[in-house]
């Protein structure tokens, strides 16, 4: 596809290594190492893809096998008894995890 959209006369630049591939060279050397590292990163990013399935796979079945497990959450008697209040209610005393409108930390 990149080969397709480089023949049409569109430049392709990548965001992470800044990389500028264009149809524009003649020169068969260069094309060869612009087609080796578009074929490299094809290749690169479709082994992150599986890896990346494989990885949601085995931790939706991780979660399945041990559901009596789960996190659920933290109980709503220990968030009420951790938070020390919200800087409006408090005056001065701010708290770190205030982010009401109006107030800084």
């Amino acid at each position: 596809m990149i080969r397709a959209f480089m023949r049409r006369g569109v430049v392709i630049r990548t965001v992470i290594n800044n990389f500028t591939f264009d149809g524009a060279t003649k020169d068969p050397m260069q094309q060869a190492v612009r087609d080796a590292l578009i074929g490299f990163m094809v290749a690169t990013a479709q082994a992150q893809a599986e890896a990346t399935k494989a990885a949601q796979r085995a931790g939706i079945e991780h979660a399945r096998q041990h559901a009596d497990r789960a996190y659920l959450g933290r109980s709503r008697a220990t968030r009420a008894s951790n938070s020390s209040g919200c800087a409006k209610c408090l005056g001065s005393r701010r708290s770190a995890w205030c982010r009401s409108p109006g107030t800084r930390s």
